[in-house]
């Protein structure tokens, strides 16, 4: 008799620690941001397809299906998130989204705007000038050289290629940064090309001769061949 209350006192002590509950207010917090809201010997679980779906992690990690205790990812899942669109987050690894391989890279936005098209421990990251040059972020702020898997200034040359060099003459690099510094500079810009403002002069581009005038379109086309203060005139 005394056996059978032990064997009856353990199944139910055993039991009621196996017991799980579903929706458990102890789990509130975790159930919104990771989808565990089954409470289970005193720890919270993920346990239903549904909890993983309706949380946080789900809707910004692609954390949306249930495996073992956890809310994971599947590639499905990180495909339809912005991160994949942005980042190259597209591929899933261990339950999270991650850029596995260079094809999550080159479809990303970050690989047009910043050049970052190759994969490298689970981030996009650019490796070699190419993906630099081809990027937005070379035509528009001279990010045209490779550093440290990310897109940099290295070079004047770099200036050069952007379109601050041909709008405002910042076409040299100094302490970091594209600068108008000679009238070098100023002979790469538009405004010399039409207006003749060729020569560099207390940190801007203006008419300085009747040479700057002469190479000009508004010699070519307007006759305004002469300097005068600065500007070119007939």
């Amino acid at each position: 008799m005394a056996k059978r209350a032990l064997l009856i006192t353990l199944f139910l002590t055993l039991g009621l620690g196996a017991c799980a509950q579903e929706h458990s207010p102890k789990c509130a917090e975790e159930c919104q941001a990771a989808g565990k809201c089954t409470l289970k010997g005193g720890t919270c679980i993920a346990t239903l397809e549904a909890d993983c779906q309706a949380s946080s992690a789900c809707r910004k990690q692609g954390q949306c299906h249930v495996e073992g205790d956890a809310c994971v990812a599947t590639d499905s899942n990180c495909q339809t998130l912005p991160a994949c669109k942005t980042d190259g987050m597209c591929t899933a690894v261990g339950g999270a989204c991650r850029a596995v391989s260079d094809s999550d890279c080159t479809k990303s936005e970050r690989c047009v705007t910043e050049g970052l098209c190759a994969a490298k421990t689970g981030t996009c990251v650019a490796t070699e000038k190419q993906h630099c040059k081809n990027s937005e972020g070379c035509l528009k702020e001279s990010l045209c050289s490779v550093l440290d898997g990310k897109c940099v200034i290295g070079t004047s040359a770099d200036c050069e290629a952007a379109k601050p060099c041909k709008e405002k003459g910042l076409c040299t690099l100094v302490d970091g940064k594209c600068s108008l510094a000679t009238s070098a500079d100023c002979g790469k810009t538009e405004a010399c090309e039409v207006a003749g403002k060729c020569t560099f002069d207390s940190g801007r581009c203006v008419v300085g001769s009747d040479e700057d005038c002469m190479q000009s379109q508004a010699c070519e086309r307007k006759e305004k061949c002469k300097q005068s203060g600065d500007s070119c005139v007939r």
